[in-house]
């Protein structure tokens, strides 16, 4: 008798069960409506956020060469841009001492360099002012071809103020890259230390779409970090090379001035050091009392030996940057084929290698500006 009074209640059951879930559910809707509505409008909030932050970060981007300005996050590379960019075999293995290795003892010996690039700017500059006041001297003399001769030492002086900027910029260039590779740096310690402590959620990045990267693992740290670098080197060498035609350049100009004096006539010696020197000599401005056209005199005499010291130290440092870029290809080859001997490098050692390059990046960089502005102060009081 009771089973059939059970069977005839269980749709009443049911349906008041159902009542109940529905009423519950309707009750913590309502409750979290607020809550709910706050954190989708956070959710947006963000996403504009970021839409707005890659813009500014693409329109920044022209002003990342400078010192300064080349390590904050907005110049920081994009990993999948620049995987784009170089479509190589990514690592199976990484080697965070040998890369740090390489780039810590490169980019400190161009920082060692780098100091007299400044200086050797300014010498130049110098003296082409005094070209022009050669110039000047020259069109107002008894020389036949006065007019010609006084156009083309306005013409070198010109290329001469070129070549000086080049070589500023240059300097500049050097400090930003470093500035650049140090923070990249810092960033991918960073990133090791994170893979190594959180290994992360894939829901959080399903929640959080306009995030531009995912917290990297060691090999994708590595990965970024060689390409960077590899980027860093090109761009470097081109601006080297820039600063090498220019230099070469410059020593054409002389070679033009040196044919044109000696069809004047003037007794010069066979070398092009001392040319302008010597024409300086000639039309008596050696004799004037006045300490700058002693100034003058030395300039110009000395103007090609700074040439040379320029031509110098760009072609080392574009040797340096070439040895490093190969060297850089050669452990990108070596990572991108299985590790056959030895065991996995602990991400202890991985972590240790970044942490010593940085800090002599930053030791290297410090130095840099102290010997720059010693120079430089030299430079001035000659």
């Amino acid at each position: 008798m009771d089973e059939p009074t059970l069977k005839d209640h269980s749709p009443d059951f049911y349906y008041t069960f159902t009542l109940y879930v529905l009423d519950i559910s309707k009750t913590v809707c309502q409750l979290l409506r607020q809550p709910l509505s706050f954190l989708l409008c956070l959710w947006l909030l963000a996403w504009l956020v970021g839409q707005i932050s890659i813009t500014i970060k693409a329109a920044f981007s022209a002003f990342c060469f400078l010192p300064g300005l080349s390590g904050t996050p907005l110049c920081l590379p994009d990993p999948r841009v620049i995987r784009v960019q170089e479509p190589f075999a990514p690592p199976k293995w990484t080697n965070f001492p040998t890369l740090m290795a390489i780039q810590a003892n490169t980019m400190a010996q161009l920082l060692d360099e780098n100091s007299s690039s400044s200086a050797l700017a300014l010498h130049i500059k110098k003296a082409q002012m005094a070209t022009s006041d050669l110039a000047t001297l020259v069109r107002y003399s008894d020389l036949k071809s006065r007019d010609e001769l006084a156009a083309h030492l306005e013409e070198f002086g010109r290329e001469a103020d070129r070549t000086s900027n080049s070589l500023t910029i240059l300097s500049s260039k050097v400090f930003g890259a470093v500035d650049s590779i140090l923070k990249v740096n810092e960033y991918t310690l960073k990133s090791i230390e994170d893979a190594r402590l959180n290994p992360g959620y894939p829901m959080v990045r399903y929640l959080t779409p306009w995030s531009t990267t995912k917290s990297p693992s060691v090999i994708e740290s590595f990965e970024t970090s060689m390409q960077y670098l590899a980027q860093i080197i090109r761009h470097l060498v081109i601006e080297f090379e820039i600063n090498l035609r220019q230099l070469h350049k410059l020593e054409r100009k002389l070679a033009v001035l040196h044919e044109m004096i000696a069809r004047e006539g003037i007794a010069i010696n066979s070398a092009r050091s001392e040319l302008l020197g010597q024409l300086w000599t000639f039309l008596g401005g050696n004799r004037r009392r006045l300490s700058a056209y002693e100034s003058n005199l030395r300039l110009l005499v000395n103007l090609n030996e700074y040439r040379k010291q320029a031509l110098a130290h760009v072609v080392s440092a574009l040797q340096k940057l070439r040895q490093m870029g190969g060297d850089v290809e050669d452990l990108r080859q070596r990572v991108s084929e299985p590790e056959l001997v030895g065991g996995l490098i602990p991400v202890e050692v991985h972590i240790s290698s970044v942490q010593s390059s940085v800090e002599r990046l930053k030791k290297s960089l410090v130095q840099a500006h102290v010997r720059e502005e010693a120079v430089v102060k030299n430079a001035l009081l000659e």
